[in-house]
Parts: structure tokens; C-alpha cells; sequence
């Protein structure tokens, strides 16, 4: 069921996304927003003005604002770009764009991003390594061996994640919506923007504390929330201009239910976000403290960006006041959000 060309844009019913949370602003967004621009034109992300107009209006700046408020402003800069360079290779390669239906192609490109994110040398003369040198020898120089250590391993899954989507694209097919739902943590990009919130807001959460099992959790869900939201409100652009079906609304269609169960399947991730937040904020050190901290940023910050976006024009998505469902049985497929193990 495609359910946005099933509705005419004035028909399209308003999507109650629940979330709690707070929202939050670093207070130079414009500057974020004018640098990074900036730095994206230096390295020649953009093949023309209206690409480079477009990466500008999708408000990298203004979300690293929202999710990076905390930081100085070099760290919060390099968030900034950090999520340009994502948004751009998004568009450029997967998705529409030129990658998205050649696995392979996208796989060779891939094996020499992630060598540059490994040695911080671009292995050939192109805009998107150069680029990424750029952020990792910035990332270096402001974090640990273990905080790059952390954002090579998030680029690698994200970037491996691109591959899947392409394989599907090119045959047609479809994950189930259990697959979908553990995909969702990885092919938004979002692993590495959460290995990144301690660099840009200032602090180093130590490994063995990022892996107990509820931060871990909490983690995944933040990253998942992420995409659900992104996926609620983008459904009806993503369905005009390529309708691959990789979309939480699709996924939930194909299994028979419509916009309502997608928007309770989400509020149930949320409801034990909350949950597992709650009991692990009970106890936490000052370091997981400032973790949820900037998982809870995200989130909000990614919604309120998100509904007032030029990227997902025509959404009628707006933050609701209460979850339309608070059933906390395990969803199938991502059960170990519930039930935690080590």
C-alpha cells in the first residue's frame, strides 16, 4: 500500500510524533550553517549551484545546533560538517542517486572511503575522500584514538548498509519488516553521528560504559528513532521521487498495516526509550548522564528539523503531546531492547 500516492497533499492526514523531550539550540546556528557551507564548496562536494543550494537548505548547521549545543565552536563546527558530508553523499550516491541501484560500483567506492577514514589519506583525487580526510584528521585532533576508533567502526556499518540498500534496489526486492527495523539503526548515517556526540559536546564517554547493555540499548533506539521519524515524515517525497519501498511506512504496509500502526510501532520504540532512559538515569555516572543527554538531543532535535525541513517538503508531521500506543511487549525483531543481555 503506497500510501502518500493514495492521498492528495491536501488530503494527507497530520502525523502526532510523541516526544517528550526537551529542544535545545547552540546559540551561533547561523554560523554553523554559513561555515559549513563553506567547507563544503572548498572541497567541491556540490556539481552545481542548485546541489549546493540543496545540501544548504537541508540545515546541517541548525541540526548540529540542536544536537551539539554543549561544545566549542570548533567541535560543534565539526558536527556540522561531519552531517553535511552525509547528507551530501546521501544524495549524491545512494538513494536517487548515482550508486543506488549498482552494488558493486558503490562497494569499491566504499572500501576507499573507509581506508581514508582508517590512514586520514584520500586514495585518489576526489571530493567526498579528500573531504573525509579533512573530517577525520579534524576528528583526531580533538578526540582520542578510541573516540576515531569508534567513528571508523560507525562509518563502516553505515557505508556497508548503503551496499544492502543498493542490492535491494537492483532486485527488486524487499526486507521483512523485522530486518528493516534493525537496518534502521545503521542506514541513516546515524551510528556515526551518535559515536561523534561526545567529541562535539566536549567530553569522553568511556567504552566499557557505551557498552553496558542498557546504554547500548538506548544507543540503538536513539539511532532507530531517528530514522522512524525521518522515514514518517519524508514518506510522501521519498515515494513522488523514488519509491524503492525502503520505509518504515512501506515495510509496515507490506505486512498489512497503514499509517496508524506505523505511527504506534514507532511510539512503542519511543515508550521504552523513556522506559530504559528512566531506570538508567537512576544510577548512571556523570559520563552516561551526558550520553542520554545527547541521545535525548538527537532525537528532538532531528524531529524539530525535520518538520520544518525543505528536505521533506509536503509532510504534515507535527510533535505530539502523548504516545498513540504504550504496549511494552518486545517489538519482533529488535527484542533486545527489552530484554537486555550482554
Amino acid at each position: 500500500m503506497d500510501l502518500a500516492a493514495s492521498l492528495r497533499p491536501r488530503e494527507r492526514p497530520v502525523v502526532a510524533l510523541w516526544c517528550p523531550l526537551p529542544s535545545r539550540m547552540y546559540p551561533a546556528v547561523e554560523v554553523l550553517q554559513a561555515e559549513s557551507d563553506r567547507w563544503a564548496a572548498k572541497w567541491g562536494l556540490a556539481r552545481d549551484e542548485e546541489e549546493a543550494a540543496r545540501f544548504s537548505a537541508i540545515g546541517a548547521g541548525e541540526l548540529a545546533a540542536r544536537i551539539a549545543p554543549w561544545g566549542t565552536a570548533v567541535q560543534a563546527q565539526l558536527g556540522a560538517d561531519m552531517l553535511m558530508w552525509l547528507f551530501a553523499f546521501d544524495d549524491v550516491f545512494c538513494d536517487e542517486g548515482q550508486l543506488s541501484h549498482d552494488p558493486a560500483g558503490l562497494g569499491v567506492l566504499i572500501a576507499d572511503l573507509i581506508r581514508t577514514a582508517q590512514t586520514g589519506v584520500a586514495r585518489a583525487d576526489e571530493p567526498f575522500q579528500n573531504a573525509l580526510a579533512d573530517l577525520r584528521e579534524r576528528l583526531a585532533g580533538l578526540g582520542s584514538g578510541v573516540q576515531v576508533g569508534r567513528w571508523i567502526t560507525a562509518l563502516r556499518d553505515y557505508l556497508a548498509y548503503q551496499v544492502w540498500e543498493a542490492g535491494h534496489r537492483v532486485r527488486g526486492t524487499f526486507p521483512s519488516l523485522g530486518a528493516y527495523l534493525v537496518a534502521r539503526i545503521s542506514n541513516g548515517s546515524m551510528p556515526v553521528c551518535v559515536n561523534m556526540l561526545d567529541v562535539t559536546n566536549g567530553y569522553e564517554a568511556p567504552l566499557p560504559e557505551l557498552e553496558v547493555p542498557a546504554v547500548r540499548a538506548l544507543s540503538e533506539m536513539c539511532a532507530a528513532l531517528v530514522g522512524y521519524d525521518n522515514d514518517l515524515i519524508s514518506h510522501a517525497k521519498e515515494s513522488q521521487r523514488c519509491g524503492d519501498g525502503l520505509n518504515l511506512v512501506d515495510a509496515v504496509a507490506r505486512e498489512g498495516g497503514g499509517l496508524a500502526e506505523t505511527v504506534a510501532l514507532r511510539d512503542r520504540v519511543m515508550v521504552r526509550y523513556m522506559d530504559l532512559r528512566e531506570e538508567t538515569l537512576a544510577g548512571a555516572s556523570p559520563t552516561v548522564a551526558s550520553w542520554v543527554r545527547d541521545l535525548d538531543g538527537w532525537i528532538r532535535g532531528n524531529l524539530d528539523l525535520g518538520i520544518g525541513s525543505a528536505r521533506y517538503s509536503g509532510s504534515s508531521a507535527v510533535v505530539g503531546t502523548v504516545p498513540t500506543c504504550t504496549d511494552r511487549t518486545p517489538v519482533a525483531g529488535v527484542e533486545e531492547w527489552w530484554v537486555l543481555r550482554g
